[in-house]
């Protein structure tokens, strides 16, 4: 029997178009441009990681993301990019000196940092299917004691929009459904730790030679530009009608891939010309990292000069 593990954001690609998931799950790719959001993404976990792991070493958090981030960012993001080293540097270092362990709406458990959890979702098509994700957070409502997930999601986009995303979005339902299912404790919601790749201002001078003070802040942007970055706790409620419909959703979603993956599963990228692709029937295709692929006729000798190594883990 094929046994497969897909994340929740696999089962995003899948719901999107399944020659994305294909690309990405299947043949383990993605681009370079799309690489950079990834790896700036892992860096800001890994800094967050020895922030909650240590109770609040700021100093360590921003020790781990510069190991992580910084050579690799100065070799492959050009300077004045969001994610440029510079820009990704004091967005994360603005964000952890704002934190402040004993104000935080939420307690958690040192060891529990970046918990691994797998479970089964069943067998489909001949093929058994698993779905793994790390829980960056598991905490507990200060006060109420109730059960919540911490997901940090840095982002290239913050606003409203983005917000009112995340209330509907399905990943951090997963997550719920995987923390119930193997550690059998109900969960209440979830905080989504929102940070945006914020491109800061700069210093900037008269040709007196004094600073430009910040029209928000009243001061010079040499001691306000860290406050610039845009991020932002949001709760999430969930109730278990919630959790029940998506995994209803979720072995829909399954049930439709694994077809592919119990004719195709050895071919790899020589089996993406039998690939449908949905995302042509809607907004999937308007930010896919493989829109210039598959618009150019989707031949695999292409791909291979496209593409890069995905990270393995998946969803940050």
């Amino acid at each position: 029997m094929q046994a497969i593990t897909l994340s929740p954001s696999s089962l995003g690609s899948i719901a999107t178009c399944t020659t994305k998931a294909w690309l990405s799950k299947a043949c383990g790719l993605t681009t370079k441009e799309e690489s950079a959001a990834l790896k700036a993404g892992s860096a800001g976990h890994a800094g967050l990681e020895v922030f909650y792991a240590s109770k609040g070493d700021k100093e360590g958090a921003k020790l781990r993301f510069e190991e992580e981030y910084r050579a690799w960012a100065i070799d492959n993001v050009l300077s004045d990019n969001a994610r440029s080293w510079e820009n990704t540097r004091d967005v994360f270092e603005g964000l952890v000196d704002g934190m402040d362990v004993d104000r935080l709406p939420y307690t958690w458990e040192p060891g529990e940092v970046e918990c691994h959890l797998t479970a089964s979702l069943g067998v489909f098509e001949g093929v058994e299917v698993s779905l793994q994700g790390y829980v960056d957070l598991p905490v507990r409502e200060r006060g109420t004691g109730s059960r919540y997930i911490m997901d940090h999601k840095f982002t290239g986009w913050l606003k409203s929009d983005t917000v009112e995303g995340y209330k509907l979005a399905a990943q951090f339902k997963a997550y719920a459904w995987l923390w119930e299912e193997v550690k059998a404790e109900a969960v209440a919601g979830v905080y989504v730790n929102a940070v945006e790749w914020s491109k800061l201002p700069g210093v900037r001078y008269t040709k007196a030679g004094s600073e430009y003070k910040c029209r928000t802040h009243g001061v010079g942007y040499s001691e306000c530009r860290l406050l610039h970055a845009n991020k932002q706790l949001v709760p999430l409620t969930l109730f278990p009608e919630d959790i029940a419909l998506w995994k209803a959703n979720a072995e829909g979603l399954v049930a439709r891939y694994a077809w592919y993956v119990a004719r195709y599963g050895e071919e790899g990228l020589d089996a993406v010309q039998y690939m449908p692709m949905e995302g042509t029937f809607g907004a999937g295709c308007l930010w896919c990292e493989f829109k210039r692929f598959c618009r150019s006729g989707r031949q695999k000798g292409l791909g291979e000069s496209m593409f890069v190594a995905r990270e393995s883990r998946e969803g940050v």
